[in-house]
């Protein structure tokens, strides 16, 4: 680890060094000013205190006397609090000294001067002191040469602190280096790979020797590799300092390793990249993880499904079999007449129309069937909640009627369609309806009703249907209803305790939200909302196309034809009247014209960088050249075509610009809430976090922050709710996009 290993002197060496400095311009000022005592004292600002560095002549008592002083009637706390020199010509005529007389007159001293160390950005660093035996008064040329010395010792201790402070960060960056916590890397445009550490070496399979010889190209998965080159690119070219982004890595055994990668630069003096640390979370086993449990959720929702159709099993035999009857007996019947009587073609006819409609109820049955329990992608689509709640209750309806149930159902005429995957939503009233009909086993036949309505609501702020399945069964107690939609849970003697949760994420999955309530007399009711269709005249758009051109003819074109690809236009006739104008927040694109009376386009894309609108912009000209295109370009734009341009060229232009705004607006949206969460945190928080986030152990961060392990630990879980992580390795994604990982060398 040679990089890490070559830095500045060792930490005997500087303090040597500044110790011995330190007495030779304590030794330097006394001789000028023909001081007998003389000490220089550094400033703790933790404790607010003096202590003393280097002294010339005092007695041990002394020293343990003022060895940590911030008694403000002293001359050198005084000297800092008035950020100038104090001189005391005689201590026995001097009121404010009168506490120090005693440890004066013992140590022989009757004047003294001190004379405040200041950094350069002011900040307090010592005292430089000298005593004399007798009154004395120092004069002007002294106290100009002492100023020049002081300058000097203030040059020297700074230097000094930021060599510690260097010491510190580089111990800290080799400790976090070397625990191996986390993989990292040290990488040089230029040179390549210049160290890894052993948790990297790990991660991806190769000996240290071998990764040194590598590129990251190589390594990358090649679906994540552009990605990576566009983000770095970014940093080359002074956008960003780093970026942290999920990536997927070839490991030397072929295998396919998940991760979160966070990259950070270094600059130097002239602002080009001297190095790259980056920092590698093997996320592999939770990817594996969240992916299993996915097919399981699926796996299990499917099982339900098909448990449900097992106790449905004798109702479906005696619905296929109704039709399927009909069928053969209007067959033989056919076959009968026309054996015996070939004329009566009128009421043969008859016969197999019924034959048709029965096999028809039969196949449509079947398909119902088939369709409830197959494995199926989600597909949403507009569907009527009386047609979804109609075939549910044909295929359960044996069931029903078997055990007594009646359903009365309360549908309004004007009732909007839902947006839904059928089967998926079919499963849920199924599951809701026979949960009712099980509730009312025991309830006298006559009150064994079902009832299920639906009317409208608005759900956040939305226009939504609210569906209800209503019983009069003995419903769910005193208990929290919440508690039916935990996993395993049930009050049905023979319940698995898992449809009701199923249920609830399906809905939940379609923007909407299921529960449940005791009825006022008896029974429960659960409820679940969904969102509706709304009709492209009422809904609010998810993208809009700005068109701004003087030319009412390409205005009206370019509409034409935008809104036959499906998008919503906005037309304006000139740069002006779009930024005055009222626009939705949502996402967008601007086509505009690059030679346009009063505000030209390249100046409208300025004015609109000027005030911070970063929405995409695709110029359309008749005049372009390459200087202006490549101007245009460099400021932001998406694209630059020449009229005439090709449709299709136009439409590709507008859907990258459109992809690229929407992207924006999510991480915009996503980084302001990280950004609320991290400012909830408590200053102790934070610098826990920024410990947690570095890989320290909480044993070390105790020792550093100077509090007990059981806090740190304390502080850690406040962390993990407020930020809402649920993981480090989520915690640690969120710092990345917060830029906080700042690694230093």
């Amino acid at each position: 680890m040679s990089l890490l290993s070559d830095s500045v002197p060792s930490e005997s060496v500087s303090v040597v060094t500044l110790q011995t400095l330190s007495e030779e311009v304590l030794t330097a000022t006394m001789a000028l000013q023909s001081a007998q005592l003389g000490c220089l004292q550094s400033y703790n600002r933790a404790a607010r205190s003096l202590a003393i560095v280097a002294q010339q002549g005092f007695k041990p008592d002394f020293l343990a006397h003022f060895q940590d002083c911030n008694d403000e009637n002293t001359t050198w706390c005084q000297a800092l609090a008035r950020r100038g020199r104090v001189v005391i010509v005689d201590i026995l005529s001097d009121a404010a000294f009168a506490p120090h007389r005693a440890a004066a007159e013992a140590a022989g001293y009757r004047a003294v001067q001190s004379t405040p160390l200041f950094g350069r950005g002011g900040e307090p660093l010592g005292i430089i002191s000298t005593f004399f035996r007798e009154p004395h008064q120092p004069s002007d040329r002294e106290l100009r040469l002492t100023d020049l010395y002081a300058r000097l010792t203030a040059e020297l201790v700074e230097n000094h602190l930021s060599e510690e402070a260097l010491r510190a960060s580089e111990a800290r960056f080799r400790s976090y280096f070397e625990l191996g916590l986390i993989g990292m890397a040290v990488t040089s445009p230029a040179k390549g790979i210049l160290e890894v550490n052993h948790e990297l070496c790990r991660i991806l399979g190769y000996p240290r020797h071998e990764m040194l010889q590598k590129t990251w190209a190589e390594m990358t998965h090649p679906d994540d590799l552009a990605a990576d080159v566009h983000q770095f690119n970014r940093v080359m070219a002074g956008e960003i300092e780093g970026y942290s982004l999920d990536k997927r890595w070839i490991r030397k055994d072929g295998r396919v390793i998940h991760s979160i990668m966070s990259a950070k630069c270094l600059r130097r003096v002239d602002g080009s990249v001297d190095y790259f640390v980056g920092l590698v979370l093997d996320t592999t086993e939770r990817k594996h993880a969240e992916e299993a449990l996915q097919k399981s959720r699926a796996e299990l929702s499917h099982v339900v499904r098909l448990t449900t159709l097992g106790e449905l099993a004798a109702t479906i035999a005696h619905e296929v079999n109704q039709p399927l009857g009909s069928i053969v007996n209007n067959a033989n019947a056919a076959l009968k007449i026309a054996a015996a009587e070939p004329k009566k073609q009128e009421e043969l006819g008859e016969v197999l129309s019924d034959i048709v409609k029965d096999a028809e109820r039969a196949s449509s049955i079947i398909a119902r069937i088939r369709e409830l329990a197959k494995r199926s992608t989600p597909a949403k689509e507009p569907l009527k909640v009386n047609d979804l709640v109609r075939d549910v209750l044909a295929l359960a309806q044996r069931e029903l009627t078997g055990r007594g149930i009646t359903v009365r159902i309360e549908f309004p005429e004007d009732l909007p369609r839902v947006i839904g995957d059928r089967v998926q939503l079919q499963q849920v009233v199924l599951n809701l309806v026979m949960n009712g009909a099980e509730a009312m086993s025991a309830v006298p036949g006559p009150r064994r009703i079902l009832t299920i309505g639906a009317e409208r609501l608005e759900l956040t702020g939305e226009p939504a249907v609210l569906i209800t399945v209503s019983d009069l069964g003995g419903g769910f107690g005193a208990g929290d209803p919440e508690r039916l939609f935990e996993r395993f849970y049930t009050t049905k003697p023979g319940g698995l305790g898992i449809g009701l949760r199923i249920s609830r994420s399906i809905v939940v999955a379609h923007g909407g939200r299921l529960w449940a309530q005791a009825n006022e007399h008896a029974g429960a009711t659960f409820l679940f909302s969904l969102p509706v269709e709304m009709p492209d005249f009422v809904r609010k758009p998810d993208a809009i196309v700005f068109v701004v051109d003087d030319d009412p003819s390409f205005r009206r074109s370019a509409e034409r034809l935008l809104r036959l690809a499906g998008h919503t236009v906005h037309t304006f006739a000139s740069a002006l009247e779009f930024l005055n104008s009222s626009r939705p927040d949502v996402t967008a694109c601007l086509v505009t014209d690059l030679r346009m009376p009063g505000l030209n386009g390249l100046d409208f894309q300025q004015e609109l960088i000027h005030l911070d609108c970063q929405i995409p912009i695709i110029f359309i000209t008749g005049h372009g050249d390459v200087p202006t295109s490549v101007r245009a370009m460099k400021a932001g734009a998406i694209e630059f075509l020449a009229k005439p341009f090709r449709e299709q060229e136009f439409l590709d232009a507008i859907d990258e610009a459109l992809k690229r705004d929407r992207t924006r607006r999510e991480q915009a949206e996503k980084l302001a809430g990280l950004r609320q969460r991290y400012r909830s945190l408590t200053p102790r928080e934070r610098d826990v976090m920024n410990h947690v986030i570095a890989g320290m152990l909480n044993k070390q961060s105790a020792a550093e922050l100077n509090i007990v392990e059981k806090t740190i630990k304390f502080h850690r879980a406040n962390i993990m709710a407020k930020m809402q992580a649920d993981s480090l390795a989520e915690l640690v994604r969120m710092a990345g996009d917060l830029g906080l990982l700042r690694p230093t060398i």
